[in-house]
């Protein structure tokens, strides 16, 4: 996994992060089928693909291995470490130096590979320059294949690559979890499968890529431009067994093309059993889709948190009045309750926490000498200069700074929960806020609250959600939209119930709040029992496990059930 530096600050050292050989060993046997393959790898940065083609191709009795492998690499160092396969035979000029997308097959005479192998750059959508995105863009519409814009690099290099193989070809590559959770990724996946006769994909638990945290998943496909016939899934849980997982490829599971239902790949790793009883419990009547029913938007976007967002000490220091500031929540820890309420916003301010968002939609004249210092103050540090603030006139207005009806982090450890706001309190962007599409009963926003405390919806959070780095279980406002909710009816909700599960979630006992809610659903038309619920639980921790199995607190933080 290289990541090249696309500063336009001038050039310097790439950032690399290069695959262990034993797994580049396994993909590469895998891929040449025979002595006469000619291989390419697109990113062969320290050459563990072409190192291990060398040994595959010798291993067939390949007469002048050496000259069967090319490469491409954006990374001029990556050249210093072709000395073993130039000193084997090889020419310099089956190896290029260059963006890949400057590349295309009559770069290397026009030959078509038997095999392309490698891992693609894994940088994201925002760091790439628009230059280097629309070449990439341009390149994959010679072809016919159309993906978003704002598609990671990785996506865009895959599918190019696809264009470098003969028919009938193979392909085996390691890319980022992202293959499984974006909403991009769909196209990719669908492009992919439509381009090769069968597709084995492989859930990786064990995180080989030195200090990264990112899930890797293999991809060998197999039959380039031939009519698709088979996709298989499954999950190695440690590089070592990745040679035996990829001999036994005939043994994995089918697809059964359940692309568009919740989890769409991620729907093989669990017991069948479990996943018909969630399909038949999301369809029910008392089940809903978040988005059916909010508005979800994100959090307030100042630009510039250090400076927007004040403690009480440093408000009141620089003399700004309370008018022109207003509570806001930074972190989903600080919402610890069903609700969030006034006294809890207080006990923020009080602790010292910054936690008060200036507000201003004022020009400068109109304003306390006190809040145009402050502004100054900004100035002189540059603040406007960022680029959110460069977006604003005025560059301190920040906009949408209002108090929504409830909130959703964007990111959690374990699951997503609704909390209601009770109180004047905004939110920033690591949080999402919630309305209502229509107006509905306070005691609705009771029912969703309660309901995302579910084994059921946090089953659903794995599912339509994304594992993010270090495990993180991420819902963007698009993904949310599709949480399943199961609904308490009205008069199973009780002042004694829901004070007792805000205590519980203050608490931080989850996996009590769980329970209860879960013991209220089962006479609620959802057709579920006690072992219904433990399958979907089961299924619930398996996801949890799979997203988190690198970290040392997956088991500590799974909820413990009575």
């Amino acid at each position: 996994m290289k990541a090249p530096d696309f500063s336009l600050q001038g050039k310097r050292h790439l950032a690399c992060f290069y695959t262990p050989r034993a797994v580049a060993q396994a993909l590469v046997d895998w891929a040449i089928t025979d002595a006469n393959a000619y291989v390419l790898d697109p990113s062969f940065g320290g050459c563990a693909f072409l190192y291990a083609a060398l040994e595959t191709l010798r291993a067939k009795g390949c007469p002048a291995p050496a000259t069967h492998i090319y490469g491409v690499d954006i990374d001029p160092e990556a050249h210093s470490y072709l000395d073993p396969l130039l000193s084997s035979g090889a020419r310099s000029d089956q190896f290029i130096i260059s963006d890949f997308f400057e590349v295309s097959p009559d770069s290397f005479g026009g030959l078509l590979f038997d095999a392309v192998v490698g891992n693609p750059p894994y940088i994201r959508y925002h760091n790439i320059p628009s230059k280097s995105r629309e070449q990439a863009v341009a390149r994959l519409e010679q072809y016919g294949f159309r993906i978003s814009r704002r598609a990671s690099y990785w996506a865009f290099f895959l599918l190019y690559s696809m264009q470098f193989l003969r028919k009938g070809g193979r392909l085996a590559m390691i890319l980022p979890g992202a293959f499984l959770h974006t909403d991009y990724s769909k196209e990719v996946r669908r492009l992919l499968t439509q381009h090769f006769e069968k597709v084995a994909i492989y859930l990786v638990g064990e995180r080989f890529f030195e200090n990264t945290e990112e899930e890797s998943v293999l991809v060998c496909a197999s039959g380039a431009r031939e009519t698709h016939r088979e996709l298989r899934i499954g999950t190695i849980a440690t590089t070592a067994g990745i040679p035996s997982a990829l001999k036994d490829m005939h043994r994995l599971p089918h697809f059964d093309g359940n692309e568009g239902k919740d989890g769409e790949w991620l729907r093989t790793l669990m017991n069948p059993e479990a996943l018909a009883l969630y399909d038949r419990a999301v369809e029910s009547p008392t089940v809903i889709r978040l988005g059916s029913w909010t508005k979800i938007r994100i959090g307030v976007v100042t630009g510039n948190n250090d400076f927007f967002i004040l403690s009480q000490a440093e408000q009141e220091r620089r003399n700004i009045p309370r008018k022109y500031v207003v509570p806001i929540i930074r972190r989903p820890a600080y919402m610890k309750g069903l609700w969030i309420k006034e006294e809890d916003i207080e006990t923020l301010v009080q602790s010292g926490k910054k936690s008060l968002l200036l507000a201003l939609d004022h020009q400068p004249s109109s304003l306390p000498e006190a809040v145009r210092s402050y502004i100054h103050y900004g100035e002189e540090k540059g603040v406007q200069e960022a680029q959110k603030c460069r977006e604003r006139h005025p560059w301190y207005a920040v906009p949408q700074v209002y108090a929504p009806a409830a909130f959703i982090p964007c990111m959690s450890a374990k699951w997503p929960r609704l909390v209601i706001n009770g109180s004047r309190a905004t939110c920033t962007n690591n949080i999402l806020r919630l309305d209502w599409k229509e107006e509905r009963p306070a005691i609705d926003w009771l029912r969703l609250a309660l309901g995302t405390l579910s084994t059921l919806s946090q089953l659903s959070a794995e599912l339509v959600g994304r594992s993010y780095g270090g495990g993180v279980l991420k819902l963007e406002p698009k993904e949310l939209t599709n949480l399943a909710v199961p609904l308490i009816p009205e008069d199973k909700i009780s002042d004694e119930l829901t004070q007792r599960i805000d205590s519980l979630l203050r608490e931080n006992r989850l996996s009590a709040a769980t329970e209860i809610v879960d013991s209220i659903l089962l006479n609620c038309g959802l057709g579920l029992t006690e072992d219904g619920v433990k399958l979907l639980r089961a299924a619930r921790d398996q996801l949890f496990l799979r997203r988190r199995q690198h970290r040392r607190d997956a088991s500590a933080l799974l909820p413990k059930t009575s």
